[in-house]
This record gives C-alpha cells, structure tokens and sequence, in this order.
C-alpha cells in the first residue's frame, strides 16, 4: 500500500513537478528513465529539492536525510570523487544537518560533503530550498549520510549540532539572537527545576527516577540533555516533558506558554488556553495509556515505545479512519451524544 502510494506521488511530481523563475524543475525526477535528460536542463549552481522533502517530509527533517541536489561544474576539484557527473556537470546531495533556529524563525540546515557552503531551508508552508549568502562553514563538511549509518548515529548527531551552533553564531541577528538565548535559557532553567522537583518526589515515595529516565519516557533514543536543552524548542515538547513529569496543568501551562512564544514568536497562548490545552492531552495520554491514570510520574512509557511515539501512532490512526470516512466526533458533538442518551435514560424510567 505504502508502494502504491509512493508511485503516485512520484508521478505527479514528474506530471506536474513545481519549477523556479526560468521554468525548471524544482523536485529531482525520481524515475532513473527521467534523470538523464532533467539533469542536461540545470546548470551549475542550481539547486533541486530532493522528492521527499518536496513532499512535505521536511517538516521532521531528520539527521542525514536528503533534501536536494546542488549542481556543479565536473571542472571543480572535488567532483569527480564525491559528485555524480552528467555532461559536464555533476550533482552533489544536500544532506540535513537538523534544524536552527534565527530568532524567531526555524530553519532545516543542509550541508554538501567536502564544500563550506551552507544552505538553509523551509518545509512550511511550501519546501524552498537555497544556499546562504554571507557566511560559509570553517572547514568542509564531512560525509554525514555514511557517518549517520549503523553504530555512528551519536557521531553524526554531534557533528550536525556543532555546525548548526557554528551556523547560528554566524548567521543570526545579535539582537534577535540574545533574546533567543535568554528565553531558551529560561525554558531550561524551568525544565531543570521541574525534572529536579519530580525526581525528589519519585525518591520520597521509594521508586527512585532520574532525568535520564523521564526523558527515556519520551523517546528511548533520549538523553538526559535531550529533555534539559533542545535545540529547538516547541510546544510539542513541552507537552511531551508536561505529561512525562506528570506535572499539573497549573505548573505545565506557564511551560506551554513560554515554549509557543519561543517557536512561534507571538504570545500565542493565554494562561487559560494553556491550561486547557494541557488537561485534554493529559486525558488523551491517559485514554492511551491507562497505567498513566494510576501510576503518574512513576509511568514506564518505554514498554509502548515512548510519548512520542504512542501520540504519532494515534495521529496516524486518527488520519486513516478519516480517510475511510469514519470521522471522529468533535467535543460539541460528542457532548450531544452524551446529553442526548441521558434524556433517552431518562425517558425509560
């Protein structure tokens, strides 16, 4: 099914693929017939969005994946080794170092093996992908798609956020950039003192938790540092260290509000809307994961694969019932239901 679905896709993109200012495409044919004569069309320098991230993939862009394609001249020092030539020209793969952050603005970080360039990108609310202008890395960037396989995944997670740390000192606003840090330095010295707080209250009950744990409770792949200090915050991870810490909505919501101002950079949330938003996820974590009603803080979360991935299997499940017509009801409408079949209770008495 998943096959199917994937062909499709690739054929639309081929029938109607987006292009740029000269009418080239911008997503990378992804039949090996097409490749030949698309490539013969670009000149060196242009950039080709890779077709899962010009798909919507982007938005999870993770360590390693390919973004897209820089073409270059085969006369360059470096392409006969690293490059895959076509008259003349060879294409070099952008790979996703993670995301940074400029402020208030959120970027995918791509960098080409053996070049200084940096490229940044946008998954939302359509893929773009270009190279910076103005600031170039130190030295060449490694291999990060052979350093990310097997065993090296630590490696290249630590490589990826040295140069995204070089990037953001290079690139970012100063103004912009110290107000980032001061309110990112106010998410983690909150996220200290609630994962400090909820570890002394796990030892005074006699089931002794550290912040390695709850943070394995997110995501087995977790370390302490992870949960302590992303480097990019947003109101998904906050919501994932709320329910891991099992903190109450009054203590999550002030949490809530500062990591939406730091990922959006409006005060998107009131103290209200915090509060609610944070008591109907606590309920949807409990429906779940039943344990979680009885056994809060103390929740192993690892035995269903983490938080995050029960919440992401839920949205999934929650999309392929849509698509098959079997909606959810909405809370107004589920309200209906329920007052509805009281009165029929009622009735029968």
């Amino acid at each position: 099914m998943k096959g199917m679905e994937a062909r499709k896709r690739h054929a639309q993109l081929l029938s109607d693929p987006p292009t740029d200012s000269r009418g080239l495409p911008l997503v990378e044919p992804t039949t090996t017939r097409d490749i030949p004569a698309a490539r013969d069309r670009h000149a060196p320098g242009d950039i080709v969005l890779a077709a899962g991230f010009a798909s919507g993939e982007g938005k999870g862009a993770h360590i390693g994946m390919k973004l897209g394609f820089l073409y270059r001249s085969t006369t360059t020092r470096d392409s006969v080794t690293t490059g895959i030539g076509v008259g003349g020209r060879a294409r070099f793969p952008i790979v996703s170092c993670g995301f940074v952050q400029f402020g208030t603005q959120r970027y995918v970080l791509g960098v080409v093996e053996n070049t200084r360039t940096i490229f940044l990108g946008t998954a939302w609310p359509r893929p773009r992908l270009w190279a910076h202008v103005g600031a170039r890395l130190e030295t060449p960037a490694l291999d990060l798609r052979a350093m990310s396989r097997g065993d090296g995944l630590p490696q290249a997670r630590a490589y990826a956020e040295s140069l995204a740390r070089y990037v953001v000192d290079a690139c970012a606003p100063k103004g912009a950039q110290r107000a980032m840090a001061e309110a990112l330095r106010q998410y983690s010295a909150a996220l200290q003192a609630l994962a400090q707080e909820q570890t002394l209250n796990a030892a005074a009950i006699g089931f002794p938790r550290t912040v390695a744990d709850f943070a394995r409770n997110i995501d087995p792949t977790w370390k302490a540092r992870d949960m302590l200090h992303p480097k990019c915050v947003d109101l998904r991870h906050a919501i994932y260290v709320g329910i891991a810490l099992d903190l109450p909505a009054s203590r999550a919501s002030g949490l809530l509000r500062l990591a939406a101002l730091i990922e959006y950079g409006v005060p998107l949330l009131t103290s209200d809307l915090a509060f609610k938003l944070f008591t109907h996820v606590r309920s949807i974590a409990v429906n779940l994961h039943a344990p979680y009603f009885h056994e809060g803080v103390l929740t192993d979360w690892t035995i269903v694969g983490g938080i995050a991935k029960l919440f992401n299997r839920q949205f999934i499940r929650i999309v392929q019932e849509t698509m098959a017509g079997r909606e959810e009801p909405t809370a107004s409408e589920a309200e209906g239901e329920a007052e509805s079949a009281e009165s029929e209770a009622e009735g029968e008495e």
